[in-house]
């Protein structure tokens, strides 16, 4: 049947997914590799190193974010 549970657990699988293994795969850990052909002693490391950092932890939160959405969800869900 249908109801607050599954409509909460179903949002908690869509927010892991997407949320955490699509940021992951999709935007962390393509900028993990490049970082990781760059020589770390390189300019081009250092150019690339303020904006690895940036955009690693922009995504990095979403992913967070997402995680918790996706934790709060399961646990209504089981509160339901």
């Amino acid at each position: 049947g249908g109801g607050p549970r599954v409509v909460l657990l179903g949002v908690a699988g869509v927010a892991y997914v997407l949320g955490s293994f699509g940021v992951t795969a999709g935007f962390n850990v393509p900028r993990n590799e490049r970082l990781a052909r760059l020589a770390a002693d390189s300019p081009e490391a250092a150019d690339y190193w303020p904006v690895y950092v940036r955009e690693w932890l922009l995504w990095n939160h979403v992913r967070t974010a997402a995680s918790i959405v996706s934790s709060a969800c399961a646990a209504g869900a089981l509160a339901a």
